[in-house]
């Protein structure tokens, strides 16, 4: 048979969204106050261990793909 292909709407996909802006700001503003505590470790003189460096490399990987990702709706 003939398959047509299925057209989606901005709606329809706005619909199926289920993470809000508020969820993604919040995980935004967490990943900064993480990195924020870093920099004032570093500023202090304290020293850093290999799991903040990792951290905080995943901190602005995450910020940077929120960044790009805020309006892409979740499992469409």
């Amino acid at each position: 048979g003939l398959i047509t292909p299925n057209i989606l709407k901005g709606d329809d996909i706005a619909d199926r969204s289920k993470a809000d802006s508020v969820g993604k700001l919040l995980v935004c503003v967490q990943a900064f106050w993480m990195a924020v505590n870093i920099f004032a470790r570093k500023i202090s003189n304290l020293p850093s261990t290999l799991i903040e460096v990792n951290v905080m490399i995943h901190v602005f990987l995450t910020i940077a793909v929120y960044g790009l990702w805020w309006h892409k709706p979740l499992a469409v």
